[in-house]
């Protein structure tokens, strides 16, 4: 996960190009979040998707998630 996107294991043939609604669960976070996302490339099963119209609270989530993260590493 990054600030701008998520990289998604799906086992369906989804072709690039295609939005997609992906219900998140995020740490810290009480309710899970939908978010939008773009499919932008894929390897296998593998699919880089970008984020589309977030709003600001859902980017706040995203930010505080990504910055949890990188505590772990």
């Amino acid at each position: 996960m990054s600030h701008g996107g998520l990289k998604l294991f799906m086992p369906r043939d989804v072709a690039a190009g295609i939005i997609v609604l992906v219900e998140l669960a995020f740490p810290y976070n009480a309710r899970s979040v939908a978010l939008r996302g773009m499919i932008r490339n894929r390897a296998g099963f593998s699919y880089g998707i970008e984020f589309i119209r977030i709003n600001k609270h859902e980017q706040e989530i995203i930010d505080l998630t990504c910055k949890a993260l990188q505590l772990l590493k």
